[in-house]
């Protein structure tokens, strides 16, 4: 444990409530400050289990959050890639057909839109997406 752990526990009511449970205890002829000591101690201690949940509750549902979001956003990317590959796919059979039948138009066109694919980025649609998200009455229809 470092340094800086030890003082975070010396200083936790928990830990001091208990230091003067001992210390009340070992007075002699002073039977309810000892049971006063134990009544604080049993109070902070139940404050820290108390924090303790909070705290869990609050990293569980952040983690959850975390994963439903991931989830969704690679379902985004799944669907988003497939878009592209049919779209390229089809665009370089054109792209044969034109170079086959010496069509420049059909090569042209087929060429821009490989080209206008390939240089659109997969990321310029996701922070809209992720706005929509935060919408509660947004619907993701897959």
């Amino acid at each position: 444990m470092d340094n800086h752990s030890v003082a975070k526990v010396w200083k936790s009511p928990v830990t001091r409530s208990a230091k003067s449970v001992g210390k009340m205890a070992g007075k002699k002829g002073d039977p309810l400050a000892a049971l006063l000591a134990c009544v604080d101690y049993a109070k902070a201690a139940q404050h820290e289990e108390t924090d303790r949940m909070r705290i869990i509750a609050q990293r569980d549902a952040v983690v959850e959050n975390i994963r439903t979001h991931r989830e969704l956003i690679e379902k985004y990317f799944e669907m988003y890639f497939a878009e592209r590959r049919e779209a390229l796919h089809k665009l370089f059979q054109k792209l044969d057909e034109g170079t086959q039948g010496k069509n420049d138009s059909l090569v042209d066109g087929a060429l821009q839109g490989i080209v206008k694919i390939v240089g659109e980025s997969p990321l310029k649609d996701l922070d809209a997406f992720q706005r929509s998200m935060q919408d509660p009455n947004f619907k993701l229809e897959l």
